[in-house]
Formats: structure tokens, C-alpha cells, sequence
């Protein structure tokens, strides 16, 4: 019933929102205003970089991902299994 009442209220509550959620959130946000011109630009750079280099951020997103995936929240259905 608090549910209900929460969204009959229609008021805004930030109570379950991260701070590492919020800035994804807004760097996600601000990536959608990036000029053609700059994201062309970015594009071409990292394509003009050597094997080692896309080797390497590969394995910083993999080491990313390996730790944040243990502190976030799983969803319903994953975490039932």
C-alpha cells in the first residue's frame, strides 16, 4: 500500500539511486550532445592507435566490469536462481 501512495503522490524520491548510477547516469546524458565532428574525431584517433592500446582497454572495461559486477544489485529474476 506505501508503494501505491508513493506513486499517487506523484512526488520524486532519489532514496535508492547510487552516486556511481547518477554519474553514469549524466556522463550517458552529456554523451548525447558530443558534436559529429568530436566523435568522429575520437573514432578515428583510437582507430589510428596500435593493437596494444584496444588491447588494453578491453581488459580495463573486463577488470570494470569483474569488479563493480559483485557490488551492484541484481535484478529479481537473476538473483532468484
Amino acid at each position: 500500500m506505501a508503494m501505491l501512495d508513493r506513486i499517487a503522490s506523484l512526488t520524486v524520491g532519489f532514496d535508492n539511486t547510487s552516486a556511481l548510477f547518477a554519474s553514469v547516469l549524466l556522463l550517458s546524458v552529456a554523451g548525447l550532445f558530443v558534436t559529429s565532428g568530436l566523435y568522429t574525431s575520437a573514432m578515428e584517433g583510437f582507430a589510428r592507435k596500435p593493437f596494444y592500446v584496444h588491447v588494453g582497454v578491453l581488459v580495463l572495461v573486463a577488470v570494470a566490469i569483474q569488479l563493480l559486477g559483485g557490488r551492484t544489485n541484481a535484478s529479481f529474476v537473476y538473483s532468484r536462481f
